[in-house]
């Protein structure tokens, strides 16, 4: 079994508090600092951490300001792996990246 890294590890529970609501979306993290207090990880640990996040869709980031928890969307998913030029975007792909069943986004996509 493979040991995940930090990164991911952080990124996994900041993303489990989203989901759980003890993280409101549109609320804003905490800073840098705290974030390395809380999980004793490095500035570029918690960075990469927060690269992982905005990739997943739970969190948006401007330049200069806090960053802001979000609820992913299928949009959001999708424009990620299209940006990616090896990378073609399936139902699969997406699901996983939203840790969902493939059949999850069949109930959760709006129609058209």
């Amino acid at each position: 079994m493979e040991s995940e890294r930090t990164s991911e590890v952080v990124a996994d529970s900041l993303i489990k508090e989203i989901r759980g609501n003890y993280l409101a979306i549109g609320a804003t993290l905490p800073t840098e600092r705290e974030l390395c207090d809380r999980f004793s990880a490095s500035r570029p640990t918690i960075r990469e951490a927060l690269r992982i996040m905005e990739f997943k869709g739970y969190l948006r980031q401007a330049s200069n300001k806090r960053p802001v928890a979000e609820k992913p969307t299928i949009q959001k998913i999708r424009k990620r792996f299209l940006m990616i030029p090896t990378a073609k975007p399936t139902w699969s792909k997406c699901a996983n990246s939203l840790r969902w069943e493939p059949y999850e986004l069949l109930l959760k996509v709006p129609p058209r």
